[in-house]
């Protein structure tokens, strides 16, 4: 490289494969220059973010075009007349942006003594009068000969460009030292089939458009039909949701480059400057690398293997004319055309001839018929005609697995050993595993994303994760269960609106809310009417119960479908989340507040302390566990409740109704709050007081002390950690809970929607040994 003629305050221009070529030359031999290096098709003049909205505001110049003409502005005098009617535009243009100081001219006064360095014969603008020009050589040539594989068609081609790289790997060459360069997007769709297949680590160093990424396309949707606040916001919450996603930063570039009020200026402008925006390539190691052409920063010791060799592809050429015509381009002096189209062609020549280990390929036939390249390079080629054939040995391992099971199948089942069985065997034995129709796990990453959308915690999943590991997996994180309406949803979902506005309003007309409650089974829609008239002859009777309960309890404060979302203080990555159908406070002379948590059911549902314990039934305990976290007032609880809100069966006797809707739970023992609660206890199903003073023999099960309920507490506190560190595990077993008293198989696998994809040995539940 013959650079010894740079000197330090010189003006060098080159294009940027040689400027790096050059600093890293000077930076082996520790050489320190104060260069100017300057790319003579690239524009000088500075333009302000502004110049795009002012463009469009004031001269209705769209985003293309005023980007298009960017370039000439450097040739544009404001002291010269000019003939043509563009240019004379063009200047009045300019004037105006630098009165509004929107753009900064270059100062070539400042360089105008400066020598002048022109790299392997770049065009010098006229812009720069140096009268010693110093012409400098960056060009080396390989004397290697060089093979060139000529392909019939495009796969075939890619064919090679793989068969090759297995060679060099063969031979021992670093797979970080092979390049594949100058490669078509439908080239490189079949290069990673084939490397995938093989499983050769490949990676494509392309820059990406921004607009083909789903976030990016979001975000423009939601401003060509909201406008431009809504879509800020939306990239606010997306830099919160995913703060390491590759979108972030070209997306805050954009964004913070410009000022709100130009993109309310010119409501285009955003939409222009992501569809011209890219996001370069993460760079890796340890896999073939491919490039596009002009990305390339040439190593000595790397293997190159250039693609689509044709005469589509290389000259590289350019063209200056399109907003001006070429006798407007002579008049400003712009840049001579040919002159620099010729020293594109020199570039690829001067880069072709450099390279040590360099393979061409050409495919004659793409889309249409191809001809070979032709540039004058100095090294001799090689022409070798490719056809891709099929061989007897392959370098794709799915294949060669795919051939080991085989011949283990004729050894294992015939003892018929074929020849090539042994060393298929020691090749593929470890990697090759039997399939088998179980779960075996989930990979980490996912199970991490999935934990992260699906982080509720429930009473109802702490249950069903007991119940059964795999089912939860397959219901709550998979989602593989569908939703579907059935009339007893609907009717509980009735009850519950029917409870909620009734205890706001005392006089509601209920009948009207039943007869308008939308939602109803389409499938079963004919027995609408009876199930709602059902409905509204229970209500007839609850509702008077319901209002005498409230008008003597001193529990008067009530709140009703009392929803919460809580971070569970242990670990916040999680939420506890639920709806409390009913809460009724008492407050003491003391500031003390008692609580009552009542939950509709349609069912006759009771609460179990022994299944509590075995995590079977945790809705309450989860329900107070919550509203002790969310209050941060002092409270005691009275006690948590289940209520009917269904009769099943009508009777005659008022007392029978009053049995029906009985609070089913466990109680304070604490006779002076229980009164205030429900004097006489007629709907606290089993509690009663005995002449001594003391409860029943039933109340034993029924009732609870204060250090009682805080043993609640701490069994659901610990129900959630213990669910959580195995969530994280990824400890999802097929384990039914075993079967109890008089039953043959497991209360878990009961109605159990997934039994086709579950593989419990049970036989019981008809899945033979």
């Amino acid at each position: 490289m013959n650079i010894d003629q740079l000197k330090s305050k010189m003006i060098v221009f080159s294009n940027n494969q040689d400027k790096l070529s050059i600093l890293k030359s000077f930076n082996q031999n520790s050489v320190f220059l104060d260069l100017t290096f300057i790319d003579s098709i690239r524009p000088l003049t500075e333009f302000k973010s502004r110049y795009f909205s002012y463009m469009y505001m004031n001269y209705g110049i769209s985003y293309d075009l005023a980007n298009r003409i960017k370039k000439y502005f450097d040739y544009i005098s404001t002291s010269k007349t000019y003939v043509s009617k563009k240019l004379t535009n063009l200047k009045k243009i300019k004037e105006m942006l630098l009165g509004a100081e929107i753009i900064k001219e270059f100062n070539f006064i400042k360089y105008q003594d400066m020598p002048v360095a022109s790299i392997n014969k770049m065009p010098i603008p006229g812009l720069f009068n140096s009268e010693n020009i110093v012409r400098i050589s960056t060009s080396e040539t390989s004397d290697n000969q060089v093979k060139l594989f000529i392909a019939k068609d495009l796969e075939s081609s890619c064919y090679s460009v793989f068969e090759k790289t297995v060679d060099l790997l063969e031979t021992g060459i670093d797979i970080s030292k092979i390049v594949i360069m100058n490669s078509s997007l439908e080239d490189d769709f079949h290069l990673q089939k084939l490397f995938n297949d093989a499983s050769i680590p490949i990676h494509f160093n392309k820059n990406n458009k921004l607009n083909t990424y789903p976030e990016v396309i979001e975000l423009l949707k939601i401003y060509k039909q909201f406008g431009f606040d809504p879509a800020k916001k939306y990239l606010s919450n997306l830099i919160k949701d995913e703060s390491d996603s590759i979108l972030i930063k070209p997306m805050l570039s954009i964004f913070n480059a410009f000022k709100n009020q130009d993109f309310l200026d010119y409501p285009a402008l955003l939409i222009n400057l992501i569809n011209n925006k890219s996001i370069k390539p993460v760079k890796y190691t340890n896999c073939v690398n491919v490039y596009n052409y002009k990305d390339i920063v040439y190593e000595e010791e790397a293997y190159y293997l250039f693609m689509n060799y044709s005469d589509k592809t290389l000259p590289k050429t350019t063209h200056f004319s399109g907003y001006l015509t070429s006798e407007e381009l002579v008049e400003i002096d712009y840049l001579s055309e040919s002159e620099y189209n010729v020293y594109l062609e020199n570039q690829d020549i001067n880069f072709l001839n450099k390279i040590l280990n360099l393979t061409l390929f050409f495919s004659e036939k793409a889309e249409t018929k191809n001809r070979i390249a032709k540039l004058d390079l100095t090294r001799k080629i090689i022409q070798i005609e490719y056809e891709y054939q099929i061989k007897k040995d392959t370098y794709l391992n799915s294949l060669n697995q795919l051939e080991y099971s085989k011949t283990k199948y004729d050894y294992e089942n015939f003892f018929l050993k074929q020849v090539n069985y042994t060393n298929l065997y020691n090749r593929y034995n470890k990697s090759v595993k039997e399939y088998k129709h179980e779960y075996s796990g989930i990979l980490k990453t996912d199970l991490n994303y999935l934990l992260a959308k699906r982080n509720s915690l429930t009473g109802a999943k702490v249950e069903a994760f007991n119940l059964c590991q795999f089912q939860f997996l397959l219901k709550y994180i998979l989602k593989l269960e569908s939703f579907e309406t059935n009339i007893s949803l609907y009717l509980g979902n009735l009850s519950h609106k029917v409870l909620e506005e009734y205890i706001k309003t005392p006089d509601l007309d209920y009948c009207k809310l039943i007869d308008d409650f939308p939602g109803f089974p389409e499938e079963e829609v004919y027995k609408e009417e009876i199930f709602k008239l059902a409905i509204k002859k229970e209500m007839k009777i609850l509702l008077p119960i319901i209002k005498e309960f409230d008008d003597i309890t001193m529990f008067n404060d009530i709140k009703t479908e009392l929803k919460f979302n809580i971070p569970f203080k242990h670990n916040k990555a999680y939420n506890i989340t639920g709806t409390i159908d009913k809460v009724m406070i008492y407050q003491n002379s003391k500031n003390v507040n008692y609580i009552a948590l009542i939950d509709y059911k349609l069912s006759d549902k009771d609460f179990d302390m022994e299944r509590f314990e075995k995590k079977l039934q945790l809705q309450l305990p989860v329900y107070l566990y919550a509203y002790k976290n969310i209050n941060d007032s002092k409270i005691v609880p009275a006690g948590f409740y289940y209520q009917s809100t269904s009769l099943g069966r009508y009777y005659n006797e008022p007392n029978v109704f009053m049995k029906k809707y009985q609070l089913k739970g466990l109680s304070l023992a604490d006779k002076d709050i229980l009164d205030k609660l429900n004097p006489g206890y007629e709907l606290l199903k089993g509690i009663a007081v005995k002449q001594d003073g003391n409860f029943n023999k039933n109340a034993e099960k029924r009732v609870m002390s204060s250090k009682g309920f805080d043993n609640i507490y701490n069994q659901v506190e610990l129900s959630f950690l213990d669910m959580i560190n195995k969530l994280e595990l990824g400890s999802f077993r097929i384990n039914p809970l075993p079967a109890y008293g008089k039953r043959s198989d497991s209360i878990s696998c009961e109605y159990c929607t997934f039994a086709s994809i579950c593989y419990n040995k049970n036989k019981n539940l008809g899945v033979i040994k």
